[in-house]
């Protein structure tokens, strides 16, 4: 719903609960003081005559009821018409409950009104009165006169908070007015706005992408080779191949890793070769490296299939 329609329906439900309320408060204290005159024993004989009528009329469904039944309903229809109006002694009557209802239906609508229009002064734009100000500063003949302008508008009485957005000078008694105006950009304040943007040309990096490539295959290659340097036969026996680098280290702790996962203890490394990891708990061995040493059971790599 539009803002204004909103407006539109918000005066006239308003109007037409206000108009309720007052014809309800009218009427309702003559209704409410004539059900207490009135009680049971006063309409007694107008309950009989009811019954009476009731009787003179056929109906299916009354058949089986008798005319005592008919007396309590008609007693109990009147006892929810006073209970309506006058209430009892442990609740509120509802039509109290009815005003209270309405009345707060007045202020909930009042509240949305001034909801929605903080929303739009929040959103609205001053830029209109900036450069009204400005222009107001730009006609000062000195600096005196723009100070006492100053004064006035950014005085104690409408107090503003001017600041730059960066140091402009390392002088801590320079003031603000001697140093040298910023432009900034200003940008709407809604959620709605986007930058224009200019379609670019489209740049191709198939060089950087195959120096890299090139790059990331002769680190494997490299690597390939250092793991081959501990090779005989094909296999790699940790009790046999003495101190390495921590790089092998990682390598063959990862076989192992993934061996034991694997059904046949065989896995598929990343130089195309295949390694089937056997470990022997019952010899325990310790692996020198680089920067340090791990104790562990031995184990042995046969390496299979690749270029080696």
């Amino acid at each position: 719903m539009q803002t204004e329609a909103f407006l539109v329906y918000k005066n006239q439900f308003t109007a037409y609960l206000r108009d309720f309320i007052v014809s309800l408060q009218k009427t309702s204290l003559q209704i409410r003081e004539r059900l207490r005159e009135l009680d049971t024993h006063i309409l007694a004989p107008l309950f009989e005559k009811l019954v009476e009528h009731r009787r003179q009329i056929p109906r299916l469904e009354d058949t089986a009821a008798s005319g005592q039944e008919w007396l309590e309903e008609f007693r109990e229809y009147w006892e929810s018409l006073r209970r309506w109006f006058l209430g009892a002694s442990s609740s509120q009557s509802e039509l109290e409950m009815l005003q209270m209802q309405t009345n707060e239906m007045i202020r909930r609508m009042a509240r949305y009104v001034q909801r929605i229009s903080e929303r739009q002064q929040h959103f609205r734009s001053r830029k209109k009165d900036y450069l009204h100000l400005s222009k107001w500063f730009a006609g000062c003949h000195s600096l005196e006169e723009a100070h006492q302008l100053s004064s006035v508008v950014f005085g104690t009485m409408t107090v503003r908070h001017l600041h730059l957005e960066e140091a402009t000078t390392d002088n801590l008694h320079a003031e603000t007015w001697e140093e040298q105006p910023e432009m900034r950009e200003i940008k709407p304040r809604t959620n709605r706005y986007r930058e224009k943007t200019k379609p670019g040309a489209f740049r191709s990096n198939h060089e950087q992408k195959e120096k890299q490539r090139l790059a990331y295959l002769k680190e494997r290659e490299q690597e390939k080779q250092l793991i081959e340097k501990y090779m005989k036969n094909g296999e790699i026996r940790l009790a046999e191949i003495g101190i390495v680098e921590p790089f092998v280290r990682k390598v063959l702790l990862g076989w192992i890793g993934k061996s034991m996962a694997a059904k046949n203890h065989e896995v598929k490394t990343d130089y195309g070769m295949s390694v089937k990891v056997v470990i022997d708990p019952d010899r325990i061995i310790t692996l020198d490296a680089e920067d340090g040493k791990l104790v562990m059971p031995d184990a042995v790599f046969e390496l299979s299939g690749g270029e080696r």
